[in-house]
């Protein structure tokens, strides 16, 4: 092995032979002579080097015979060569033509076309016309100037057409090959199934025998060209494109004549099309050129769809790049195709619709409903009568697809077990995208398509509502027979997610515009609600999921149905009182929600979880005073079957599954966000309820959260006009429900165990800042009772987080509830608890910068920020402390870390920012041109300025756009101006240099005068690596052309910016050549 003082020393002769004069003589005799890759790859990029900085230094002689060697080697060799080696000779040669063609360098592009036309040659004469098309056409080419840009434009569009005429021949010669021939028939269409649709434009015809390719370097070829093709079409004008070359792209499309290895074949035809699309900037005359690909597109569908032989084994990369190409067409033509008098959309849905239900492949699937959401999204109004009947086949259709009864050879493929990064299974993805495309047809017609979903739920819901007869209570089973398990598994499957999609269609249908559709859903949602009320008290009277049934499908199967109607019972609950304040049906609500939550033994958790958003919903659409103080006794009757419905499945021992105690919840919670009419009154069982709710403990911790939510609403929103003695038994619930909420976590202490903390922790801190969360759009009197009741478990958890800041779980809850609280109730605790806490933080954070860590400097900054923002004058006392803290504490430790922590810096920014319009640094009286504190506001510029020089990209644009604000406020200039040109110059932020060039026009709009005649010959005097004659020209050119507007000051930066890297690279190439 080659230890580190060889390689130093490597390294140092490597170098000095770049300093070597007539250095090019040397790379080219190396390149000659050398039988090893990487000396020859090393002299190649030493070449470059000299081809880029030092060409124009370089003597003509010279310059021929690294123009020869270079393009010999890469005709004699480019075939036998690695593709590393090949790229870097179409490299250099076009280097060599961005200085020299077509003056000294005339037969470049001829050599290309030379190439292009010699069979042997072929491959060659794409990389490099694939490479001068990258180089000079693409996003990132650069010449010296416009002017060179412009003729270099215009010189390769002389020779584009014929170009354009020998890709067309290789690729119909390429593509001549036999086809398989298919005999599947497809499924019918959504509409219109007996019509044929007009005749097309059908991919260009093959012919030949043997294999797909017929030399083993075929496909390499064919590869190369469609890549070339591809970068041709992002800028060669729609009108020259030759309608055979479409054809013969198109061809490498066809899936059937393919066998499975070629798929990367097809992606990349697919691709090389999708570029035509991409395209925004589309003139006039291109309207023929579209109407004809969409024609090709249908031929080219049809064949598709006839081949479903391939259609289950194709790519689904291959799936994705066909559905971009189709959704490009709707999204972007669709009008201009609309106009043809023999365009007809129901002829393009039609294949769409065969390709939909032909896969079983799921991902391929999605890519087709993603082109159904684009084909929804560019619907009018006007035409939804035109597609009744595509809607009501798609609809049909789809509700199959996703039925076991119907589709469950598919279905029994799709994993239901395994969680993507989006914390969601194959099959969740492939239902909610399916019901979302129902959801959107819903949309236009909503009537219609809430009738087909209807009717298969109602066959199951008859099944369902029957089984209640078939359960042994004394053997506690379910009487049906072993053969009948697996029709019984996908009958409740279907039940649950036909009930799901009919809860995701009532939003669309109740919420409809049109006045007489809203009165029509409201008797059809009640009827729902009330048919979905009863399966959820047949369910919860009979616990299917405690029955021996002896397969544990079904009674996951049980478990999941209950968690959706309760989960269907709040949205509907919310959705409906939003139409009808008076809800008859709390009562039933109610008698199932309550009992789940407070079980015990405890609901399963998925049950018990769907309790909990049900009360959470319930403490929402009710009127609190009515709900959890004994009222009068008036209009009661039907309260107890909703808390039979509700609470038992919360607070059930043994507990209800995790499901259906999770959809309680949220239940409960849906009844709390509903707008009950205020005569509404509830039974005691409900203040139970609240009193034992702190002390439940679940499986899932959302659950417990989700049920202290609903608790709090009840509790906590607006009771309306009281009593005197109505607020103080109000203010004792609070504090006692809170009490007992925080009664754990206020008895720890610095010495209890750090296990025993995490515990305590981890179950009250989420609970406490959800409900905090949740007052944020409370009356002012109800924060002040949730102040006050949880300033002593605020005051508790300072206490100990010194002492617990190196646990990261702990002390993350701990930063995080602070951090609501201050949110929320920051001018309810008030000015002192504030400056108290803040100490705190900045303590702790000061003494684990000296241990090293830097856990809680980002909340600290946020922390901060919170009291900036804080309305009112108590606390614009507090703000010269808070920048001084900032200044002389904060900055240092977020500079000392800037490149391991961005988001603190970015904070940082961000809180001083808000400081540099606070009252503390500015008055308004004295005026924006006169700050009233000046040294705290060139403090706060001066932390901005070094943002600008840090690598974070993030930090930079931050810092960039706070800047630019500022500047509106304060007239920064200079300084600024300076930075921001050079890293224009250095090329430091490129990836933001047309934010840097909107920030440097709107800085020097300020005073152009100024700007061109005082900063810009200050700068350019100032500038290194430039000759004064070179300033002279850098000035001339700008100055001459200071127009104002921002496009052309814009592109005269540019000019500017790449005439001064051009002289720099110049220049240092002349030094370089004199050393």
């Amino acid at each position: 092995m080659t230890n580190n003082n060889r390689k130093h020393e490597i390294e140092s002769q490597l170098n000095y032979f770049k300093t070597l004069p007539c250095l090019s003589n040397y790379c080219v005799y190396f390149i000659m002579n050398t039988t090893s890759q990487y000396v020859k790859m090393f002299a190649l990029c030493t070449l470059e080097t000299v081809i880029t900085q030092q060409w124009s230094n370089i003597e003509w002689s010279s310059k021929e015979e690294v123009k020869n060697t270079i393009q010999n080697c890469f005709v004699e060799q480019g075939l036998i060569s690695p593709h590393y080696l090949r790229h870097k000779y179409s490299k250099l040669l076009i280097e060599i033509a961005r200085h020299d063609w077509p003056g000294f360098y005339p037969n470049f592009f001829n050599n290309i076309v030379e190439l292009l036309k010699t069979d042997g040659n072929q491959l060659i004469g794409l990389v490099l016309l694939r490479m001068t098309s990258e180089e000079f056409m693409g996003i990132q080419a650069m010449f010296k100037d416009s002017d060179r840009k412009q003729e270099i434009v215009r010189l390769l569009h002389q020779h584009i057409p014929e170009v354009l005429e020998i890709l067309e021949n290789i690729l119909e010669n390429l593509g001549s090959k036999p086809r398989h021939t298919s005999t599947a028939t497809p499924p019918p269409s959504p509409a219109h199934p007996s019509s044929s649709p007009p005749p097309a434009v059908q991919p260009a015809a093959h012919s030949g025998t043997g294999g797909p390719f017929r030399r083993i370097d075929d496909k390499a070829l064919a590869k190369e060209a469609l890549q070339t093709v591809q970068h041709l079409f992002t800028w060669v004008p729609f009108q020259i494109i030759p309608r055979r070359m479409i054809e013969a792209v198109f061809g490498f499309t066809i899936v059937s004549s393919y066998s499975q290895d070629d798929d990367d074949m097809c992606v990349l035809a697919m691709s090389t099309l999708n570029e035509l699309l991409y395209r925004k900037c589309i003139p006039p005359e291109s309207h023929e050129f579209f109407v004809q690909l969409y024609h090709q597109i249908m031929g080219w569908l049809r064949e598709l769809t006839s081949s479903s032989n391939r259609i289950d084994t194709m790519d689904p990369a291959f799936m994705e790049k066909l559905s971009e190409l189709l959704i490009l067409m709707i999204e972007h033509h669709m009008w201009r195709l609309e106009s043809d008098p023999e365009f007809t959309m129901v002829e393009f849905l039609s294949p769409l619709f065969q390709l939909t239900m032909q896969f079983t492949v799921v991902q391929s699937y999605l890519c087709c409903l993603s082109v159904w959401a684009a084909f929804m999204k560019q619907m009018k109004q006007q035409n939804v009568k035109k597609y009744s009947e595509v809607f009501v086949g798609l609809i049909t259709a789809l509700l199959k697809k996703f039925q076991f009864t119907y589709n469950s050879s598919q279905l029994n493929l799709i994993d239901d077990k395994l969680l993507d990064e989006d914390n969601q299974t194959e099959w969740q993805v492939f239902f909610k995208s399916t019901v979302e495309v129902i959801a959107m047809v819903a949309e236009f017609s909503p009537h219609d398509t809430f009738s087909l979903v209807i009717a298969p739920w109602k066959i199951c819901y008859d099944i369902f509502r029957n089984m209640e007869h078939a359960v042994d209570y004394q053997t506690q089973t379910l009487k049906f027979q072993i053969s009948e398990t697996e029709k019984l598994g996908y009958v409740l499957k279907d039940f649950s997610s036909l009930t799901q999609t009919l809860t995701r269609l009532a939003s669309v249908y109740i919420d409809s515009d049109s006045e007489n559709q809203g009165q029509l859903s409201m008797p059809i949602m009640n009827s729902l609600f009330e048919k979905i009320l009863e399966c959820a008290s047949i369910i919860n009277k009979v616990r299917f999921y405690d029955l021996k049934i002896g397969d544990s499908r079904i009674t996951e199967c049980f478990i999941e149905i209950q968690g959706q109607l309760l989960a269907a019972l709040k949205i509907l609950l919310a959705r409906t009182t939003r139409k009808n304040d008076n809800v008859e049906n709390i009562d039933p609500l109610l008698d199932f929600t309550l009992p789940l939550l407070r079980s015990r033994p405890a609901a399963p958790p998925r049950i018990a979880h769907s309790a909990s958003y049900l009360s959470l919903g319930l403490s929402d659409v009710t009127f609190a005073p009515h709900v959890v103080v004994m009222p009068q006794n008036d209009n009661i009757e039907n309260i107890d079957p909703l808390l039979d419905l509700t609470l038992p499945l919360l607070r059930s021992r043994p507990a209800a599954p995790p499901r259906i105690a999770h959809s309680a919840a949220h239940l409960f919670l849906g009844l709390s966000d509903a707008a009950f009419a205020p005569h509404v009154v509830v039974l005691p069982q409900v203040g139970q309820f609240v009193a034992e709710a702190p002390m439940l403990r679940f499986a899932d911790a959302d659950t417990a959260s989700v049920v202290c939510k609903a608790v709090s609403n009840l509790l906590l929103k607006s009771w309306g006009n009281l009593s005197q003695a109505d607020s103080e038994q109000r203010s004792a619930m609070v504090n006692t429900f809170f009490d007992r909420l925080t009664n754990d976590f206020r008895s720890l202490s610095p010495i209890t165990p750090e296990e025993s903390v995490r515990t305590v922790v981890e179950r009250t801190l989420p609970s406490l800042s959800i409900i905090t969360e949740n007052c944020q759009n409370l009356p002012m009197a109800s924060k002040k009772l949730m102040a006050a009741a949880i300033r002593p478990t605020v005051q508790h958890a300072l206490y100990l987080f010194p002492t617990f800041v190196r646990y990261k779980e702990i002390s993350n809850h701990i930063l995080i509830f602070f951090l609501n609280v201050m949110g929320v109730l920051q001018q309810q605790l008030g000015v002192e608890d504030t400056k108290n806490a803040v100490q705190v933080f900045l303590q702790v954070t000061m003494n684990e910068h000296q241990e090293g860590t830097m856990t809680s400097l980002d909340k600290l900054v946020q922390i901060l920020q919170l009291v900036v923002e804080a309305p009112g004058n108590a606390w614009k006392t507090f703000l010269p402390g808070v920048l001084q803290l900032c200044m002389e504490s904060v900055y240092p430790l977020v500079v000392s870390q800037a490149g391991n922590c961005p988001d603190v810096f970015a904070a940082l920014l961000a809180l001083l920012y808000r400081l540099g319009y606070s009252p503390g640094c500015s008055d308004s009286e004295i005026g924006p041109d006169h700050p009233q504190k000046p040294e705290q506001l060139l403090a706060i510029l001066q932390v901005f300025g070094q943002a600008l020089l840090q690598q974070d990209m993030n930090i930079f644009r931050l810092s960039l756009v706070a800047l630019e604000d500022l500047n509106g406020k304060w007239k920064l200039y200079h300084k600024f101006l300076t930075v921001l040109i050079k890293c224009l110059l250095d090329k430091s932020q490129s990836s933001l240099s047309e934010d840097i060039q909107v920030v440097v026009y709107n800085m020097a709009a300020v005073n152009f005068d100024e700007f061109f005649s005082a900063f810009l010959v200050r700068f350019v005097q100032n500038m290194e690596g430039v000759t004064p004659q070179q300033c002279e020209i850098l000035l001339r050119n700008f100055v001459h052309n200071h127009d104002k507007d921002l496009p052309t000051f814009v592109n005269n930066l540019q000019n500017f910016v790449k005439e001064a890297q051009h002289y720099r690279m110049c220049n240092m190439s002349s030094s370089n050549h004199d050393h």
